[in-house]
């Protein structure tokens, strides 16, 4: 994907990451060239802490 802010969805993202707080997302463009990486943002870890849970129900049968 070409990357100008012309087109209409680059402009939104453009837009959208100008107005994010850094420490709300991380960006990472990478382009054609070897060295065109653009990074923006400093997001690392989540702010919540996520967890696994699993339940079984179990029903005995009527008689």
């Amino acid at each position: 994907m070409k990357w100008y802010e012309e087109f209409p969805d680059v402009g939104f993202v453009e837009k959208l990451l100008a107005e994010l707080d850094w420490s709300d997302f991380l960006f990472i463009h990478i382009g054609e060239e070897l060295d065109e990486i653009d990074t923006r943002g400093s997001f690392r870890d989540p702010p919540f802490k996520p967890w696994h849970q699993q339940k079984h129900n179990h029903t005995r049968p009527h008689d």
